[in-house]
Formats: structure tokens, C-alpha cells, sequence
């Protein structure tokens, strides 16, 4: 989470979007006076220990939705003319990466590759995951708060030209979570027709302020 006075933005971090990234980088561009949350996961990474300096962050944190950072900043004229802006995915694709994050553990284990359709299956319909999990940070009583949703999918073009209105340069370049990553060829669940039918009833919602459509999920087939 970043709130910058000087490029008069807030920054709300969103689950399994790519936006520890996008705040390493952002932070890059914040000067003394701006409010930098520390990163709570990952904090050792060679891109967190050398681009991102957490400042000014007594009473916000890492993972706030923006009715916290408003009641936190406590200055409704800076919160309402701050440009706000989030990142969010498609629905499918960031429930697969919540899926290994939340199993992170037993990833190379046989009983995770055994079972991996049923862990899937029992993941994506329960609470917390059946709806998404983001929803509540960048809306408050259920209407839209933020400025503008960066799509995962775009987001090295989206970012770029979201930070030229605000007044500068920013260049994608911060890979964050690497240790992630070494397990590249993980047990992959098979994703059903229903199951993604199914998702996206539930984020319905949701998807009416992101603008994901089913068609934008890379493993349906009509």
C-alpha cells in the first residue's frame, strides 16, 4: 500500500495480481514525506532489499482495503482528489495462483500431485476464495472507490500510461516472489467447463467493475 503525497496517488495491494511488483516499483518514485507499507512476505528478495524502503507507515499495512487507508489518513480532501488505483485478474487464473500460494507447502509432495483435482475442486468453492477476495479493497459498501483497475493481463502498458498522467516514468522491471517461480512444473488441477461457469456466477459482482467476461479465461471452450 502507497499513498504519495508528492504524485498524489494511493495504491491499493491486491491478492495474487502481480502488485508486489508494481510496488516495489512505485516506491522507487516516493520521496521522505510519502507513506510506504513495509512488505510483509518476501522481504529478504534481493528487489525488496534494494528498491523498496518503507516510511512513514505507522497505522497502515501491507494487504489494506481502501475504506481502511480512508479512515486511516484521516484527510477526506487528500483522499478524494488522490487518483486511486489498484491491479486485478482474470478470475480463474488468479484462483490457480491463490490455489499454489495456499498449498506452498506440500507443492512437491506426492500427496499434493495425487489429489491435486479434489484440492481444487474443495479450494475454489469455499469461503474465502468462492468470491473474490479483493473485492472489499477497492470498493466501500459494495460501490466502486478506485479510479481505475489495471488488468494483470496489460499491465506493464496500463501502468506506464496510469503513472504518465500522474506525472512521471516507471519502468516494470521489479520481479518479486522469485523463490515462487523455482517450481516451475508443478501438478496442474484439471479446470472444468463447470467449475469456470461456476466462478464466474460467483464473481458476477465483481466482474461487473473489472469487465471480465468468461470468454477471457484461457482454459474455457464453449
Amino acid at each position: 500500500m502507497i499513498i504519495s503525497h508528492k504524485h498524489k496517488f494511493i495504491f491499493i495491494k491486491t491478492h495474487k495480481t502481480g502488485s508486489t511488483s508494481v510496488e516495489i516499483d512505485l516506491a522507487s518514485k516516493c520521496v521522505d514525506t510519502d507513506i510506504v507499507a513495509p512488505i510483509t512476505e518476501f522481504d529478504n528478495e534481493k528487489e525488496v532489499l534494494q528498491k523498496h524502503f518503507p516510511r512513514n507507515f505507522k497505522g497502515f499495512y501491507n494487504h489494506m482495503t481502501l475504506e481502511e487507508v480512508r479512515h486511516k489518513l484521516k484527510n477526506m480532501k487528500k483522499f478524494n482528489s488522490y487518483f486511486k488505483f489498484c491491479v486485478e485478474r482474470e478470475p480463474v487464473d488468479k484462483l490457480l495462483s491463490h490455489f499454489y500460494w495456499h498449498h506452498r507447502n506440500i507443492l512437491k509432495d506426492k500427496i499434493f500431485e495425487v489429489n491435486v483435482d479434489l484440492l481444487w475442486e474443495v479450494f475454489i468453492f469455499a469461503i474465502p476464495h468462492k468470491y473474490n477476495v479483493n473485492f472489499n479493497h477497492w470498493t466501500i459498501d459494495g460501490e466502486l472507490a478506485v479510479d481505475k483497475i489495471l488488468k494483470y493481463e496489460n499491465l506493464k502498458e496500463e501502468l506506464t500510461q496510469t503513472c504518465k498522467q500522474l506525472g512521471f516514468d516507471i519502468d516494470l522491471s521489479s520481479k518479486a516472489k522469485v523463490s515462487l517461480r523455482k517450481n516451475k512444473a508443478l501438478p496442474k488441477p484439471k479446470i472444468t467447463k463447470e467449475q469456470i461457469e461456476k466462478i464466474y456466477d460467483n464473481w458476477k459482482i465483481s466482474n461487473s467493475f473489472t469487465g471480465y467476461k468468461i470468454e477471457d479465461c484461457k482454459y474455457y471452450e464453449n
